[in-house]
């Protein structure tokens, strides 16, 4: 039975990082990250990628041996010219006589804070860990079994963006395709359209939706026509529109849709 208590866990990010940083997901969907801003930490959102919010972050690999050193040096080099500045201020006469030099090593310590600022905007690009992990399948990970096979994180209501955990469910790929003809969307543009075709035909509404989608992943048509034990050219048929033009995957309708809108406002 599913437990209305919000639970957090901490999520594993697998990367060595110099930087401070946790995240933990809760069985309600939520994000929240540690950093050394927000040790206490804070609740994010992120962003949507395909519909799906992901969160995305930025870590640090340790500096390389060579690169603190140069670093180390230039901190030495600022912290000699400062420190012969001041010397010279305390020391100074009446008539400024040392007024040039103090100067000069002002100008040459700024010169050197730019410097190591720069080098280390440089190095730091080489450093960076860029992790983004999908909401859902964090969740599903750290609360939900999973039998062998299942490697698919299906949304039982189709909202992409309900992520409690009793909204979530593991399954094959091949479940989670079978799944596409029963989405709201698509019942809506599937109205009337026979499950299955007359005569000798093998494939029905859902076996058209999944090829679909594979097809706009990059399988092949040999691939997809021997696992219906099709012809190549039915699945040609399909891919160019000949054959079940009427079924729409899911970003056909949504392109349809805003072409229409684009219609209506014009």
């Amino acid at each position: 039975m599913y437990n209305p208590v919000e639970i957090w866990k901490e999520f594993p990010l697998h990367y060595e990082n110099t930087n401070f940083y946790r995240v933990e997901v809760s069985n309600f969907g939520r994000v929240k990250t540690y950093n050394s801003a927000r040790p206490e930490g804070g609740i994010v959102k992120g962003t949507l990628q395909g519909g799906y919010p992901i969160v995305r972050i930025t870590l640090f690999k340790e500096r390389p041996s060579d690169v603190r050193e140069k670093i180390a040096a230039l901190n030495e080099l600022i912290a000699f010219l400062e420190a012969r500045r001041r010397e010279l201020i305390k020391e100074r006469t009446a008539a400024d006589e040392y007024k040039t030099e103090i100067e000069d090593l002002k100008k040459q310590k700024l010169a050197v804070v730019a410097k190591r600022k720069k080098y280390i905007q440089k190095t730091d690009q080489k450093r960076k860990i860029f992790v983004h992990f999908l909401i859902h399948r964090a969740v599903a990970e750290l609360f939900l079994e999973r039998a062998d096979g299942q490697d698919t994180v299906i949304h039982k209501d189709f909202n992409k963006e309900n992520n409690n955990a009793a909204n979530l469910q593991w399954v094959s790929r091949e479940e989670a395709y079978s799944r596409f003809a029963d989405h709201p969307i698509y019942k809506e543009s599937t109205k009337g359209v026979k499950r299955r075709t007359s005569g000798n035909a093998k494939l029905t509404v859902e076996n058209v939706l999944y090829i679909k989608e594979k097809l706009n992943m990059g399988k092949s048509l040999r691939e997809l026509a021997h696992h219906f034990k099709v012809s190549d050219m039915q699945i040609h048929r399909i891919k160019t529109g000949e054959n079940w033009s009427s079924v729409k995957t899911l970003s056909e309708i949504k392109k349809e849709n805003k072409k229409h809108k684009k219609w209506q406002a014009t």
